[in-house]
């Protein structure tokens, strides 16, 4: 049994092989895991727990468990920005799980997937997120990549942060 105090990253990934991203997070927050799985399903405020999300919005409700949101976000490589827009399916499962899929034809990505999963820890949330990612955009060789996952990376980590706080969470 884990009694987290803080927002605490166990493990963070971020790699890229031939022009697709792949992050992945295992954090434990100091906040009940019905409060944080709240906040991960109020998507017009996914701007609160992104630092890159401008703007977000749910475009259709599918159904009780599935909608489609749209976001815009910031991305920068060294000092040239791009605003990307994205349109995701993002659907809710039973035991805390939910899962995203990127729709290309309304996205600046080919391809995008991924995957939340809640667990009890003790009086917090343990929380395992994996995404995968081709942008529909040219990234520059060599120093775009490493400012990719370099962003990925940073952002990650404080959105773990803020969705701890958001949640009610402790802070040391």
């Amino acid at each position: 049994m884990h009694l987290a105090s803080a927002a605490e990253v166990v493990r963070l990934e971020v790699v890229e092989q031939d022009g697709e991203y792949r992050a992945e997070i295992e954090a434990y927050l100091a906040a009940p895991l019905l409060a944080v799985w709240s906040r991960l399903g109020d998507y017009t405020r996914f701007d609160r727990i992104s630092p890159s999300i401008i703007e977000s919005e749910v475009v259709t409700q599918l159904d009780e468990d599935s909608v489609r949101v749209r976001t815009l976000a910031e991305a920068c490589i060294l000092y040239f920005c791009k605003t990307l827009r994205q349109v995701q399916t993002v659907q809710r499962w039973p035991q805390y799980l939910m899962t995203a899929s990127v729709d290309p034809a309304e996205s600046d990505f080919k391809v995008g997937h991924a995957l939340w999963r809640l667990d009890p820890a003790g009086d917090g949330t343990r929380l395992r997120f994996k995404a995968m990612m081709r942008p529909a955009f040219w990234v520059p060789p060599l120093i775009g990549p490493w400012s990719i996952k370099r962003g990925l990376s940073d952002e990650m980590t404080q959105s773990i942060r803020n969705l701890e706080r958001l949640s009610g969470g402790r802070r040391q």
